[in-house]
């Protein structure tokens, strides 16, 4: 009789492991980083970027760009307008490249988001480098071309648009 008792207490033991090892599988829940916000920050950058042209840019900074004669066709859109400014890369136009793309970059997005720009796979622009350290990083990639002059098109150029938080 006493052999009855320890198999069905054995058997009981069994089930009670099996029961806890069940739920600690199913309660599991791996951490996953939201991604529907940096998502909606690159989406919005990319398609804000391609679809404002200048002279829809009421700006005292990009008309101070204008006025300079370093923004020479205003119905260029701001990607075209960063297209334009790389084919033409000099020292002087790099730096104004990057203070155009800092200068609107800090109205679209937040500061915790870093921000990266490249064309034609090289960076052109930067905000928050701590891209290492970040546990999202959503990137989007557009075409652009252009005409310069009568004479000189430039482009296709890759653009890609990298944020992260």
């Amino acid at each position: 009789m006493s052999r009855g008792y320890i198999f069905t207490l054995d058997a009981f033991l069994a089930i009670g492991i099996i029961i806890v090892g069940m739920i600690i599988i199913y309660t599991y829940n791996p951490f996953s980083p939201p991604t529907n916000q940096p998502q909606i920050y690159v989406h919005n950058t990319l398609g804000i970027y391609t679809s404002t042209k200048i002279q829809d840019i009421n700006d005292p900074y990009i008309n101070g760009l204008i006025s300079n004669g370093w923004i020479k066709n205003r119905k260029n859109t701001i990607i075209e307008q960063i297209g334009e400014f790389y084919y033409k890369r000099n020292s002087s136009v790099n730096a104004t490249m990057r203070n155009l793309l800092a200068h609107l970059t800090t109205t679209l997005v937040q500061e915790g988001y870093g921000v990266a720009f490249y064309v034609d796979g090289r960076m052109v622009f930067l905000r928050n480098s701590t891209k290492g350290k970040s546990s999202v990083l959503i990137s989007t990639k557009t075409p652009v071309l252009g005409i310069l002059n009568a004479s000189t098109i430039w482009g296709p150029y890759l653009v890609e648009v990298r944020v992260w938080q």
